[in-house]
């Protein structure tokens, strides 16, 4: 039985700028720009450090019981010693207070710059509009991540005694929390960090979390940039006394990625031969190098992880054609069929190699069968995917304004990304150059799945209600909405995807008031597999609608005020993780609350 508090202070800055030129004479247009940013977050130890996090555990071994379950949230939690006697969970001398954390250093930065250029000549030929136009882009950027985590041991003065309750927080006490658990003894990172200023020995450092420190720097440390390289050209023409556009042209782009990240060789512990063999014992073991020094001691860190010292570069092009025919049935009534070729990139946490462990905290008489822990490792040759896509829709415009649109739409892709979630084998470990003792842990990365497809159908309505009266020009309705069908391997990754989502409002302006409000709705989506929950569980975001608003008022003529809200009545975030056999009471994982985040502001024109 675990307890713990934390805080975090996180510190951001962005500046960025742009400039842009535009010339336009009937037969010639010129749009050109360039841009710029930079950007970054960062958290910062004080004088004595910072702790995040207070971890402690109850103070002897417990049974816990739950009571009441429902898919929110058992109704009762409690906890039993090896007497059968019942401990009281919020009695803050129950636990003891083993270590601190901090991953208090984080210095993140990206700077982004690029420009482009497009040249357009409006023409006519035998007698037919049109016009030609060509363009080009380029866009770079850096991201360069640094971090650090460090524990400590808490070491009080009387040993026999490491109840947390000399760092009892006293601002977050005697509240109501979520779920009906009210009155939490929460610890308090600021009060500990104040008391280990005042004594320098109450928290320390051991070798083994001072060589745990300097291997999270290490594999914290990255670095990387993309850019990119693009030209096009289009033609535009216009039939049939112009109800008839075509629209034709081809894109090439080019992405380059270089990126420099941790080395972990695990095997330079040992000696070699001038051939590159290992050097064995008469017994036919491997011989430590003499300057590896200890199992898990710095001198073997050193050896085995080296930052940014493992160096990624590569590139990828290609030629993406598109179609588009416009037809004007009528003054009010369109239809619009269209064709592309289009491509996406791998993230760019697939650019750096890495991999990150975490091990379960099992103790030596666990369940053999108990997974030890899971590995997360980036595909460094994850490819690009590509997609065949054909949209059809049709437009209509009414009298007063409103519109009304439909469309359907495929898209066909090739080398679709997917989750690959797997306990790991030899054969695993050595694809991605990992020890061979995570055998049989949790294995997580990404792949090309194979083929995908999706297709779905949109609706969107806007309307103006000043047919209803005088009162209803004020007015305004809209809502739209989109329908989605996924077709993949079990695996692709269409967690990007909501197969649901409707929007809904309607807008008040009368001056010098605008008044908005706007519907949400998210249907239930797929995060990704969860098979520690079950062979065939994956993780889904929970359906949820929710509500915004936004009120201005033009105080002046150059001046108004505003006031906006997201979420305004606050609905949770909720997570599911489950397969079809998954009881109701154990879907909910995890329910979270954002709060609802007003802003005001003043806004003027001079």
């Amino acid at each position: 039985m675990t307890f713990s508090g934390n805080a975090i202070h996180i510190a951001a800055r962005t500046l960025a700028t742009n400039t842009r030129y535009r010339f336009d004479n009937g037969d010639w247009r010129i749009d050109t720009g360039a841009h710029v940013s930079t950007s970054k977050t960062w958290r910062r130890y004080h004088e004595k450090g910072s702790f995040n996090q207070l971890n402690s555990v109850m103070r002897t071994p417990v049974r816990v019981t739950f009571e009441g379950i429902t898919p929110t949230r058992p109704t009762a939690i409690r906890v039993f010693d090896n007497n059968n006697v019942e401990l009281d969970l919020n009695d803050i001398r129950n636990y003891q207070l083993n270590t601190a954390t901090s991953n208090g250093y984080r210095d993140h930065k990206e700077n982004v710059f690029g420009g482009d250029i497009n040249i357009k000549r409006s023409m006519t030929v035998l007698n037919v509009p049109g016009s030609v136009q060509l363009g080009g882009l380029y866009r770079a950027q850096d991201r360069d991540r640094r971090e650090w985590n460090r524990q400590w041991t808490y070491n009080p003065p009387n040993p026999a005694d490491r109840s947390p309750a000399p760092f009892l927080a006293q601002v977050y006490k005697n509240r109501e929390n979520y779920f009906g658990f009210d009155n939490i003894p929460w610890t308090s990172t600021n009060v500990a960090v104040e008391a280990w200023k005042k004594d320098p020995s109450l928290f320390t450092q051991t070798p083994a979390q001072v060589v745990a420190s300097e291997q999270s720097r290490i594999i914290a440390s990255e670095w990387l940039r993309e850019s990119v390289t693009a030209f096009y050209a289009q033609a535009e023409a216009r039939f049939l006394s112009n109800k008839l556009t075509v629209l034709t042209g081809v894109r090439y782009e080019k992405t380059h990625d270089k990126g420099a990240g941790p080395v972990n060789e695990p095997a330079a512990v040992w000696q070699r031969t001038a051939s590159g063999a290992f050097v064995r014992n008469e017994a036919g073991q491997r011989v430590r190098r003499p300057e590896a020094g200890a199992v898990g001691s710095m001198e073997e860190l050193r050896l085995v992880r080296l930052e940014r010292a493992n160096i990624a570069n590569r590139s990828y092009d290609g030629y993406y054609p598109s179609l588009h025919f416009t037809y004007n049935a009528t003054s009010n009534f369109l239809l619009r069929a269209a064709y592309a070729k289009t491509y996406g990139r791998p993230d760019f946490t697939n650019i750096v190699p890495n991999a990150t462990i975490n091990e379960n905290d099992l103790d030596e008489t666990a369940d053999p069968t108990a997974v030890r822990g899971s590995i997360n490792v980036r595909n460094t040759g994850l490819k690009p995917w590509t997609a065949q896509n054909y949209d059809l829709s049709a437009e209509y415009y009414t009298d007063n304004g409103g519109l009304i649109t439909g469309g359907v739409f495929r898209k066909d892709i090739v080398d679709f990304f997917g989750t690959l979630q797997t306990f790991a084998t030899e054969e695993d470990l050595d694809g991605f150059g990992l020890d061979p003792r995570y055998v049989g842990w949790l294995l997580n990365t990404t792949v090309n799945s194979g083929d995908a497809r999706v297709s779905g159908v949109e609706l969107n309505v806007r309307q103006s209600l000043a047919n209803f009266g005088r009162f209803g020009k004020h007015f305004t309705v809209f809502a739209n909405a989109t329908k989605l069908k996924l077709e993949g391997s079990r695996t692709a990754a269409f967690n990007r995807f909501i197969p649901t989502s409707v929007n809904s409002g309607v807008t008040f302006t009368k001056n010098p008031i605008m008044f908005m409000a706007k519907w949400h709705h998210r249907g239930e989506q797929k995060r990704g597999l969860s098979t520690a929950q079950g062979p065939n569980a994956s993780v889904y975001q929970d359906a949820r609608t929710t509500l915004d608003i936004n009120l201005s008022y033009q105080a002046m003529k150059r001046l108004s005020v505003f006031v906006n809200c997201r979420n305004l009545f606050n609905v949770h975030f909720t997570q599911s993780r489950y397969q079809a056999d998954t009881p109701g009471y154990a879907l909910r994982s995890s329910t979270n609350s954002y709060g609802a985040l007003w802003s005001f502001g003043v806004r003027g024109t001079f």
